[in-house]
């Protein structure tokens, strides 16, 4: 006859196996119940990603001048057919950072499939023409990159740089680009072509022809005024005119055309 110690013992080892037995079934119900879960995310994921919801649904491009929207949105390897989860910024921002003519990119990529490009593209001088037709574009620090078929449209609006030497090309670089005064890039534009040009008392100048059809002469050493260019315009009131920077007087004067 078993004692009560005995029939104690039988008790909890009874309890005991149940609860095991209870507690394996748990854990069989939990693996069966996440395994369903992850198969349905899994599923989801799939019927997401070849739907058009994955798709990027607006593409908006800042601060770009040389580029126009499609160029940036091919250097930056994404479309409208980009599945932008799998596409983040930082991505696309060594993307387009890796082109010599931008200098920085800054993206957002929202959950709702718009993605911003904010970009700044690199200073450019002008451009030169080789002897054998190729186009170069010249960087405000002077360096020098080919031009493609398909960006000679663009380059076009910035200006001709004829006759100058290597040597005064990274002049005219670091003269515009001054770091105390350097020429902001609307002034720049407005500039057609950069010359070479000498007078009596200095052989190494430069003869500005303007868009709008006046002349700048100066130095080097004196392309930073050419900030004050259109105050200057406004005070002369005339068109068709030739002004001559002197550096001396910190001034820009009217003066009689030469060709």
């Amino acid at each position: 006859m078993e004692t009560i110690e005995e029939l104690l013992q039988d008790d909890v080892e009874q309890k005991f196996h149940k609860l095991k037995d209870k507690r394996e079934k748990r854990k069989k119900k939990w693996r069966r119940l996440r395994r369903v879960t992850l198969s349905l995310i899994l599923c989801f994921g799939i019927l997401y990603y070849v739907s058009d919801y994955s798709k990027v649904k607006r593409l908006y491009v800042v601060g770009n001048r040389f580029y126009d929207m499609e160029d940036v949105f091919s250097i930056a390897g994404i479309s409208y057919e980009t599945r932008y989860l799998f596409t983040p910024g930082f991505y696309i921002e060594w993307q387009l950072e890796k082109d010599p003519f931008i200098k920085q990119a800054d993206v957002s990529v929202k959950w709702n499939g718009i993605v911003t490009m904010n970009i700044t593209e690199e200073t450019i001088i002008g451009y030169v023409v080789d002897n054998d037709g190729q186009t170069f574009a010249i960087l405000g620090d002077g360096k020098k990159y080919a031009i493609q078929e398909s960006q000679l449209e663009s380059i076009v609006y910035y200006p001709l740089i004829s006759g100058l030497s290597e040597e005064n090309i990274s002049l005219l670089a670091k003269s515009l680009m001054n770091s105390e005064n350097p020429v902001k890039d609307k002034y720049i534009s407005m500039i057609s072509e950069v010359r070479p040009y000498e007078t009596s008392y200095d052989n190494n100048m430069v003869k500005l022809i303007m868009q709008d059809g006046n002349t700048i002469y100066s130095s080097y050493a004196g392309l930073g005024l050419l900030n004050y260019y259109t105050s200057v315009l406004e005070r002369l009131n005339s068109t068709h005119v030739c002004l001559i920077v002197q550096e001396s007087t910190h001034s820009i004067i009217s003066t009689e055309c030469s060709s």
